[in-house]
């Protein structure tokens, strides 16, 4: 128990600068995930068959502190760091148990989205051993304010600092951290007291590489306290309000920038040419006032890898030299007024890999050019008028992994039906042969066109979340074995259809919400044993039966019963789901008490919502 330490991260592993523009400021699949608050967890439980000896002790010690809090000042640092995160993963960390950790040397403290987390908690990190702490994350912990920073001012070798949405920071508070010569990842996503005058602050940050500021709104006229942070390579202004040409004009002379991130400013062409110099590898300006001027200026920077330029004024002109980019790999131009011309200076593109067309004016003659991007793996055409004619095109593509096509705004008779390529000429489902990926959410994709589907073994993906899908449909798919995520949300699928998603073992993501679902159904999931997340909601002829034939789902970790007829005589049922994390029971006949009871004897991690 007493190894060293090997839990060290680069700043940023797990950390992903969002910035809302690069996917198109909504997803390509609507979301049915809900973010959960579970009870705390007692560590009196059985320990799980296996356990080692070390997280046996950590059970103990866990336990302990609950009832009185001792020193683990003692204890090994690997071991205490991994208390702390036991605690915190399993939602069972007080205020008072830090008492504990006072002298610790603990590498991260991640507390992001911690109900109740306050100020005070961090009291411990001013009074023990902070000289080791190199991660510390309170992102989301809307009570924290200047006076946490005060607490954490002494640990200086802190190398990454998340306080995204910790909404009550100030530039006041920011005084505290100017001394943090070793940090190199600081992000304030969404901290909006934040001012140029607080920027001051960020001179001293000498070793600082990536600054997150998104959703930043009062920025204007600090970036000149930017200028000698020479290792900065990765900017993120994304979404802030008040940057405009004379912000980007202090940028100019950061060479080292390679990742620059200005979607939704006020930066137009001026500000563009102001980066001409730089060796950016990323440039995102998504909703920027930009013209064709902007894009004469991009073209001459050979560095750059990924392009956005999504809802910009931007046309074929301005992409003329566009042949010149031939590092680029991705490549965003959905809602602009680019068309086949664009297509055609593209064409030349060794490297490019994604290409995003979302409501672009391309046709089916504009496509002919994709043709000749050899190395590309995905294409987004959602809201063109590409059909067939153009869609076959793509069937030159030997790397085509997938294939987004969400059509949002033209009617089902317009909706392009990608297999209805494949059945005219069979042989050409055979070229897709390493797509991954096909999205045909609210197409106008009918039973008869999924016998295309068949040939393409490779598939891992699918999402027919259309009225227009039935268990006629889901009998052409049988031969998809490597699926592990299937969309049906809204298909009609009965309790036939689900007999023959035994086919697919490999399944560990699945959406069957058409309300045709009944126990017998359901009891032909039980053998897809790889199940990590299963949606059942709508169908309301389930009962407590289909919860018995869920218990040998062994590794499931989020299930939705929403609007079905289960009751508290079949919550038991699921005790043996060790892996479960969350459940939604919205619109169902249970008891909090019984629920309460599942968790404290046998799921502490389980986090559930819709209870009366």
């Amino acid at each position: 128990m007493g190894l060293a330490c090997s839990r060290r991260r680069s700043p940023g592993e797990d950390d992903v600068i969002s910035e809302f523009d690069d996917c198109g400021g909504a997803p390509l699949m609507r979301k049915r995930s809900l973010q959960l608050t579970p009870l705390p967890a007692p560590f009196d439980r059985p320990a799980q068959p296996g356990a080692t000896l070390q997280e046996l002790s950590i059970r103990a010690i866990c336990k302990s502190l609950a009832d009185s809090p001792l020193s683990l000042a003692p204890l090994p640092r690997d071991l205490t760091q991994r208390i702390l995160d036991e605690l915190v993963s399993t939602r069972s960390l007080k205020r008072g148990m830090l008492k504990a950790f006072k002298g610790c040397c603990l590498q991260d403290v991640h507390m992001a989205s911690y109900p109740g987390v306050e100020d005070e908690w961090l009291e411990f990190l001013d009074h023990g051993d902070c000289s080791c702490t190199c991660s510390l994350d309170l992102s989301h912990c809307r009570e924290i304010s200047d006076n946490a920073l005060v607490y954490i001012q002494r640990a200086k070798n802190l190398e990454s600092l998340l306080l995204n949405g910790c909404l009550r920071l100030t530039d006041l508070g920011l005084c505290n951290i100017t001394g943090f010569d070793k940090l190199t990842h600081l992000s304030l996503q969404g901290c909006d007291y934040i001012t140029a005058i607080g920027m001051r602050c960020f001179a001293g940050l000498t070793s600082l590489e990536v600054l997150d500021l998104e959703m930043c709104s009062r920025l204007h006229g600090g970036f000149r306290y930017l200028t000698k942070l020479t290792r900065l390579h990765t900017l993120n202004l994304g979404w802030c309000s008040s940057v405009e040409d004379y912000d980007v004009m202090s940028l100019q002379g950061m060479t080292g920038l390679t990742d620059l991130r200005i979607s939704r400013t006020k930066v137009t062409d001026i500000g563009v040419n102001h980066l001409k110099d730089l060796k950016l590898k990323k440039l995102f300006m998504a909703g920027c006032p930009i013209s064709d001027a902007s894009m004469e200026v991009v073209c001459s920077m050979p560095s750059l890898e990924n392009l956005s330029v999504e809802w910009c004024s931007v046309t074929d002109a301005g992409f003329r030299r566009a042949n010149e980019l031939s590092n680029l790999e991705s490549l965003n131009l959905s809602y602009s007024r680019i068309g086949d011309k664009t297509l055609k200076s593209i064409k030349g593109l060794p490297k490019l890999r994604t290409l995003n067309l979302d409501s672009c004016h391309v046709s089916n003659e504009g496509c002919r050019h994709l043709a000749a991007l050899a190395e590309l793996r995905e294409i987004d055409l959602s809201d063109s008028p590409v059909g067939n004619a153009g869609l076959r095109h793509l069937t030159a593509l030997k790397k085509l992994e997938a294939i987004l096509s969400f059509f949002k705004a033209y009617p089902p008779r317009r909706s392009f039906v990608i297999t209805l390529i494949l059945s005219e000429t069979p042989a050409n489902a055979f070229a897709l042969k390493k797509l991954e990926t096909i999205l045909l959410s609210y197409t106008g994709v009918t039973d008869s066109g999924l016998k295309a589907l068949a040939p393409m073994t490779s598939l891992t993906s699918l999402n027919l979340d259309s009225r227009h899908i039935s268990d006629v449909g889901l009998s052409h798919l049988t031969t998809l074995t490597g699926l592990r995520a299937l969309d049906l949300f809204g298909a009609k699928i009965s309790d036939q259809g689900a007999a023959m998603l035994k086919s697919f073992k490999q399944l560990e993501s699945l959406e069957l919400c058409g309300g045709g679902i009944t126990d017998l159904g359901v009891r032909h999931l039980k053998e897809l044993t790889k199940m990590k997340s299963l949606n059942l909601s709508q169908n309301s002829r389930l009962t407590d039966d289909s919860l018995k034939s869920i218990s040998h789902l062994s590794g499931l970790q989020s299930l939705n019963l929403m609007h079905s007829k289960i009751t508290n005589d079949g919550i038991p049922h699921l005790k043996s789901l060790q892996s479960l994390t969350s459940l939604a029971l919205y619109n169902c006949n249970i008891s909090p008490i019984v629920v309460e009871k599942l968790q404290s004897n046998h799921l502490p991690r389980l986090t559930v919502i819709g209870l009366e």
